[in-house]
């Protein structure tokens, strides 16, 4: 379940740290340097142990700690999705960034705001509040912010409405400069 857990927070769709596939998780956490997400923000203290580690030179090393660092600014869709919140998806962990705006926001949330989300329903709700309220979860966010993870706050919208609002786009082709799911949470 951890490895798992961990493979969902490095994902692509994540925090997009590549490098921490299946195998290298695996190999991590049995070597006892991952014992949460919060562990891999601590990686760098570590290259030592981690360069004793079968397949892991120099060069892949540097990889995984370079891609790590460069995972320290994340979205706040894709940061709430990363945490593996139950039955909270891609989807709506951007409804939740949209409408709460931070993760301290989000975390003192109350029942009645989550249950006005379109896409929050009574169970999701639950879990919701009580994936923030478990002492664990707390541990590792302030561990996540200690290690150098920025969590982002969304800008106050200046207009609700306008030409585009309620229009739905589909992106095809090569986007310049912009990756796909950058444009999405645009």
């Amino acid at each position: 379940q951890l490895k798992h857990t961990i493979r969902h927070f490095a994902t692509k769709r994540a925090m997009k740290i590549e490098d921490l596939g299946d195998k290298n998780v695996a190999q991590l956490v049995e070597a006892g340097l991952i014992k949460d997400v919060a562990d891999i923000y601590y990686l760098a203290g570590k290259k030592a142990k981690i360069l004793e580690l079968e397949r892991w030179g120099e060069l892949s090393a540097d990889n995984l700690l370079n891609n790590i660092e460069a995972s320290k600014r994340p979205l706040l869709g894709r940061l709430i999705y990363a945490l593996g919140i139950h039955g909270v998806g891609e989807q709506t962990a951007l409804v939740l960034a949209r409408e709460f705006k931070s993760i301290p926001a989000l975390m003192a949330a109350k029942e009645e705001q989550l249950l006005a989300i379109a896409d929050v329903g009574a169970e999701t709700s639950k879990k919701i509040m009580d994936f923030f309220s478990e002492a664990h979860n707390k541990d590792v966010l302030k561990r996540l912010e200690d290690g150098g993870v920025v969590f982002p706050v969304m800008g106050v919208e200046v207009e609700e409405k306008g030409l585009l609002t309620g229009k739905t786009f589909l992106f095809t082709g090569t986007l310049k400069g912009l990756a796909r799911d950058e444009a999405k949470q645009m």
